[in-house]
């Protein structure tokens, strides 16, 4: 027969575990967090004690609002955390970029090689009839076999170098024979609808105030150009076409142009798609050049290196004391962190999560404020621009990214809130003027 637990000894037992329970849920209550707050561990607003009330006792909410404040306020739970997660890791099949990628939760890397939907309808935004200053900027974009020059064609040479400002624009690798051969190309919609959503921005801006964009190639844009002596190069033509679309004010940086007298150097990480920040700060550089401002040279600040599996790269310590603040409901503040000193990954800068919205306190007195929108790529580039305003405010307005309830705002409201003078907008290939997150979202998040 076989022998059964002792019925007395699982009455102790249960009685046991549901007063130890008891206990830990009257010290939750007498001495845990009742507020609600920001985790910067997680990434969320984190349940507080919610108020009871008649309505959401018999609705049903209060009920999950306090299961939720109990699981918020457990003793130790970012430990418990981390030990699930090295349970997990020790299980997966993950390589270490699939890890930084996923950690990341970038959009660079999705939709590369997708085609274009159906052509949006261009909106009759105003443009101007003459071009300004021409700056350059560089786009990645799926091709569009109907409008993609064919590799070799003397019309993609006569093109570019007809000082002609292109009405569409495309990413090119010169050959070292002195030709061109297509990688992205982005129509002439795209172009406009892009160039109508930075003249939005602009409009948004005080009298002197400017607005900045920029697409950088990623990674895998760069990797076929080393030690291949079948190209010397890549050019770019589509920051002509956007600069001859907006009003003055707007600068349109040509990054491929910016980086190219520097591809011997270790101007991306080496770990994932990602740039360096090196490659981060040369084009920082020319942002803060095209202003007549005096640029800081790189080695002027001081860094840590971090090293990853035999491979290393570097973390600006600011000139400054900087105060990092997360923003939830456009007015609670949260104390954040300016870097991750700690972090051997690309999630190291800025301490990788920018949503809803990050201010910078940079402690120079220069009586400006700015606001960078960008994909992952500002995170490295975005401490370049610090000694140059007094706050440096942060947010991402990609699809799963903005959330206005969360910001408390649109990018326009939330702009006149912090009184911001200058935008800087910028963003990977998977993210520029061939991309809904240029030519729409950004549009789109300025008021809804």
């Amino acid at each position: 027969m076989r022998n059964k637990l002792p019925v007395k000894l699982s009455f102790l037992i249960v009685t046991f575990v549901l007063m130890l329970l008891f206990g830990l849920g009257v010290l939750l209550l007498t001495i845990g967090e009742k507020e609600t707050r920001a985790s910067e561990y997680e990434n969320r607003m984190l349940q507080g004690m919610p108020e009871l009330t008649s309505e959401n006792f018999f609705s049903g909410d209060f009920s999950g609002q306090f299961e939720n404040f109990l699981l918020d306020g457990f003793m130790g739970r970012n430990a418990v955390i981390d030990v699930s997660q090295s349970v997990l890791d020790a299980f997966s099949v993950q390589t270490l970029e699939d890890k930084i990628l996923l950690e990341n939760n970038d959009d660079e890397l999705q939709g590369l090689d997708k085609e274009t939907e159906s052509e949006p309808e261009i909106p009759s935004l105003p443009v101007p009839e003459t071009p300004d200053e021409v700056e350059d900027v560089v786009d990645e974009t799926p091709e569009e076999p109907e409008n993609v020059v064919p590799d070799d064609s003397a019309e993609v040479e006569e093109a570019v170098n007809s000082g002609e400002a292109p009405t569409s624009g495309g990413f090119y690798y010169v050959k070292s024979d002195g030709g061109l051969k297509v990688q992205f190309y982005t129509a002439s919609n795209y172009v406009t609808l892009t160039a109508n959503a930075l003249n939005a921005y602009r409009s948004e801006l005080p009298e002197d105030g400017n607005v900045f964009y920029a697409m950088i190639p990623l990674k895998q844009n760069y990797e076929p150009l080393v030690g291949n002596p079948k190209y010397t190069g890549w050019t770019s033509d589509t920051e002509e076409a956007l600069q001859a679309q907006v009003v003055d004010g707007v600068h349109i940086v040509n990054a491929p142009e910016v980086l190219q007298p520097h591809l011997d150097e270790d101007i991306y990480f080496p770990f994932d798609h990602h740039w360096s920040a090196l490659g981060a700060y040369y084009v920082a550089a020319e942002l803060v050049r095209i202003q007549g401002l005096p640029v800081t040279p790189y080695y002027e600040y001081d860094y840590k290196t971090i090293t990853n599996n035999g491979s290393w790269f570097e973390v600006m310590y600011p000139l400054e004391d900087i105060s990092a603040f997360k923003i939830y409901g456009k007015t609670r503040e949260y104390e954040s962190h300016y870097m991750n000193y700690n972090n051997d990954t690309y999630m190291a800068y800025v301490t990788g999560v920018l949503t809803p919205w990050t201010r910078f306190e940079t402690g120079f007195s220069t009586g400006r404020k700015a606001l960078v929108i960008g994909d992952s790529f500002a995170n490295a580039m975005v401490s370049y621009l610090w000694p140059y305003y007094d706050e440096v405010h942060m947010t991402d307005i990609r699809q799963t990214y903005y959330d206005v309830n969360e910001a408390g705002g649109w990018v326009a409201e939330l702009m006149e809130l912090h009184d911001i003078d200058d935008v800087y907008i910028i963003f990977s290939y998977a993210n520029s003027a061939h991309s809904p997150t240029s030519y729409e979202r950004l549009l789109r998040c300025l008021y809804g």
